[in-house]
């Protein structure tokens, strides 16, 4: 997953070469709403402040699996894990736990990535519904992601000895 998500970092770089070879120096759509653009701004202000979101974002993502996940103790209440008591009975299900965890941050992170990728492209070329619809599919997409890892992700594995 740690190479979908540099990929994905990749892919946000490039969104922005094209957009700072496509739009005009001037007019470009700097906020949009509901109802359409509502702010508009030079293409330096708009590919500075989005260079800055990308480069966080991945930095955050990349910082917390790597760094974070490498060094927490996962009993902390810092780390929502569901099963809590089962993953971090034995060494080999807490590093089992890690790694899926460290999967998952990669995950979010890349997907994350391409939405912002998708929507900055949308917003400056595409109609409104185009980027309402594509927040709907994040959304829903990082809830799934959510309910999947309660309820079928992290579940103990199926044979192995119960929790007690």
């Amino acid at each position: 997953m740690r190479k979908v998500f540099w990929w994905s970092a990749v892919l946000y770089g490039a969104v922005l070469l094209v957009l700072a070879w496509t739009l005009p120096a001037d007019g470009v759509v700097l906020h949009s709403g509901p109802d359409g653009p509502d702010r508009y701004g030079s293409k330096a202000e708009l590919l500075g402040v989005t260079a800055a979101v990308g480069a966080g974002t991945a930095l955050l993502f990349g910082a917390l699996a790597e760094l974070f996940m490498a060094r927490v103790d996962l009993t902390s209440p810092l780390v929502n894990l569901p099963y809590k008591t089962w993953w971090t009975r034995t060494p080999e299900r807490t590093a089992t736990a890690r790694r899926m965890l460290t999967d998952d941050l990669y995950g979010v992170g890349a997907g994350t990535l391409v939405f912002l990728a998708l929507a900055l492209g949308a917003v400056q070329y595409l109609a409104e519904w185009v980027t309402a619809a594509l927040v709907g599919v994040f959304v829903v997409a990082v809830l799934g992601w959510c309910v999947h890892g309660v309820t079928r992700r992290y579940r103990p594995r199926p044979g192995a000895e119960p929790d007690g």
